[in-house]
């Protein structure tokens, strides 16, 4: 999912960071179909077990920005 820049602008802080010193910031968001309050659902234990619901989700978004904008290695 890309994001329209309207809805980036309040993040602006993190954004100039990433520009000065260089990095890809991943800024996870999620549905409402698969939250009402477009949230991480980081308090039920089966979405924060590695490798399934939130935690595979978010792991997934960093793995797509490696391998789309690299590693700063």
């Amino acid at each position: 999912m890309t994001a329209k820049r309207t809805s980036v602008r309040p993040l602006a802080p993190a954004t100039s960071y990433a520009d000065q010193w260089g990095f890809a910031p991943v800024l996870p968001q999620t549905p409402t179909a698969d939250n009402a309050s477009s949230c991480f659902n980081w308090f039920q234990p089966g979405d924060t077990t590695r490798g399934q619901g939130e935690a595979a989700s978010i792991r997934a978004m960093v793995a797509y920005a490696v391998a789309g904008f690299g590693t700063g290695e």
